[in-house]
């Protein structure tokens, strides 16, 4: 108040959100994996170098709806971004009491809008392949097995994680879309413990949307 600058931090946000020290705007995506340590006891405070004050307030971060069983679901980031921005989403299976040993899945959204910077396998899905010449292209393949030294995984099972950047202007919006890659000759599924196909799988879609 005696006209110097104002600083603003913040101590106990919910994991990737930050402050700006400048407008005290709080900003970011939070973590997939946040709701696991809601809730949070947040705290700002404003200083002019001299004088300070404080709010403390709790937030509360809800976990993502659960998936039905037997579904493949790719998140969305939780509102518009602006162009340029980065965002990452988990790719999730309900997989229930099978036990999973590999998938291969095609991706698609629209390239004016974003494109892909990465794709990495989340344990024991670790050793992901795709091509990352196709990060730009509109449809990107990837898949993964677990390693022979790895129990399968069953239940509520994280199978990759995707970055992509915004690229369209604003008002643009695109659908992030996953189903099975086709491979001549091969298995394009989820396979299971047995080696066999996982039948009647289904998809559940995100989006983006440009601010």
């Amino acid at each position: 108040p005696d006209g110097d600058a104002l600083v603003f931090s913040a101590t106990g946000l919910p994991p990737d959100l930050g402050i700006d020290a400048a407008s005290g705007v709080i900003s970011g995506t939070i973590a997939f994996t946040a709701a696991a340590g809601s809730p949070y006891t947040v705290t700002v405070t404003v200083s002019d170098g001299t004088l300070s004050d404080s709010v403390t307030f709790t937030w509360v971060v809800l976990a993502a709806p659960p998936i039905p069983p037997n579904t493949v679901r790719i998140g969305s980031p939780p509102g518009p971004l602006p162009p340029g921005a980065t965002f990452t989403v988990p790719v999730e299976f309900n997989a229930e009491t099978t036990g999973i040993i590999s998938y291969l899945f095609a991706l698609s959204f629209d390239p004016a809008v974003v494109e892909v910077t990465g794709i990495t396998g989340v344990s024991p899905f670790l050793d992901l392949v795709t091509n990352s010449a196709d990060f730009t292209s509109g449809l990107v393949h990837f898949g993964a097995n677990v390693s022979t030294l790895d129990t399968p995984p069953s239940g509520f099972i994280t199978l990759a994680q995707i970055t992509f950047r915004v690229v369209g202007n604003s008002g643009d919006s695109s659908p992030l879309t996953l189903d099975f890659a086709p491979v001549p000759g091969g298995i394009s599924a989820v396979v299971d413990e047995g080696f066999q196909p996982r039948a009647g799988v289904t998809f559940l879609n995100g989006s983006v949307e440009v601010q």
